[in-house]
């Protein structure tokens, strides 16, 4: 069993399209009054939501596209170089 990693995959899909195989035209808003969503997003996908679709959703993502995307970002951010007595890049 694996754990999701959404963030990088918003990143993959704008380098990489292909790594979206299935997605959906939906209605998609924050909830802002629910006392059990308060600040969740709210995807409606039934076929007789009154609301035009204001966002496309990816459903399905190709697992093999998206570990290659970021075995080569892994890859890439190993050769940045770091300062002295720093973890993160200059």
């Amino acid at each position: 069993m694996s754990s999701p990693v959404h963030d990088p995959l918003c990143v993959a899909c704008l380098v990489r399209p292909d790594v979206i195989t299935e997605s959906v035209e939906a209605f998609v808003h924050v909830e802002t009054t629910g006392s059990r969503t308060l600040g969740e997003l709210v995807v409606d996908t039934r076929p007789w939501c009154r609301e035009p679709p204001t966002a496309t959703v990816a459903l399905r993502a190709s697992a093999g596209v998206y570990r290659d995307f970021l075995r080569t970002a892994f890859r890439a951010g190993a050769d940045v170089p770091r300062a002295a007595g720093r973890d993160h890049p200059v």
